[in-house]
């Protein structure tokens, strides 16, 4: 097992040790040249710090400093900005050391989260909307992170994943609405309503939700199905008594009642 995973890592960390050894001079013992690759590590000297860390591995492999190595060396690729890379790290260290502290802490699996986190695209003039854009990377930030909030409720981490979390549905809401807008344009009532309700029910909490409220509604209206039009309205007015639409949808409510 230990073989496989010496074999996995070497193809996330391609920087070996062979080639390092005359640029640097290495302790005697696993902990000193691991504590070096913290040093390393936290001055941000990536390279260094790969270099030390996949030291100890090769030459101590049955070191406790061994697997401390391998956060090392997926918080180095996390430095570095090589986050798919890092997320693969981390996710191997949590499948070979499931019991390991900086798991049980929440550790791992909040880095795998922000991982791919820090994959999301942002506004650039020059690429398309970021609604527009693939939603894969979103869709396995939010996945992980809203794993990390069931799975460690003590965590110390987990106010901060939250936080992403929050940021991660925001995005995927974002998603939805622009769709859900696109098939209204187009006048595919059904379409409009089946992106709206995934919208609702997986994302409430997202700030586009009381305008797919108001939008269901009016979608509803269309089909026909009044008492889910105003079923969507009343849900905006109560869920959201201070939103800029609750006017609209108490007008809407009262047209419809009379």
């Amino acid at each position: 097992m230990k073989i496989i995973r010496s074999m996995i890592l070497l193809l996330v960390f391609t920087t070996g040790c062979a080639t390092s050894s005359s640029l640097h001079t290495y302790a005697v013992t696993a902990d000193k040249n691991y504590l070096q690759g913290k040093q390393a590590l936290q001055e941000e000297a990536w390279l260094n710090a790969e270099k030390f860390f996949s030291f100890v591995k090769a030459r101590f492999p049955y070191s406790q400093f061994a697997i401390l190595a391998e956060i090392g060396l997926a918080d180095t690729q996390f430095g570095k900005k090589n986050y798919l890379q890092a997320a693969l790290a981390y996710k191997l260290f949590l499948r070979f050391h499931p019991t390991h502290p900086q798991v049980k802490t929440g550790y791992v699996s909040m880095r795998i989260g922000k991982s791919y986190y820090n994959l999301l695209p942002s506004n650039v003039f020059f690429l398309p909307p970021r609604q527009e854009r693939d939603m894969e990377n979103v869709v396995q930030a939010h996945d992980a992170l809203k794993k990390f909030t069931l799975d460690y409720t003590d965590s110390p981490y987990l106010e901060e994943v939250k936080t992403i979390l929050s940021k991660c549905i925001n995005r995927l809401a974002e998603h939805e609405m622009y769709v859900a807008l696109f098939y209204w344009r187009d006048e595919k009532i059904r379409s409009t309503i089946s992106r709206l309700q995934y919208l609702i029910t997986h994302y409430f909490s997202a700030p586009q939700t009381p305008q797919a409220l108001w939008l269901l509604g009016n979608a509803y209206t269309k089909t026909g199905d009044i008492d889910k039009a105003q079923a969507a309205w009343n849900t905006l007015i109560k869920a959201f008594p201070k939103h800029d639409l609750v006017t609209k949808a108490t007008e809407a409510l009262n047209n419809k009642n009379t």
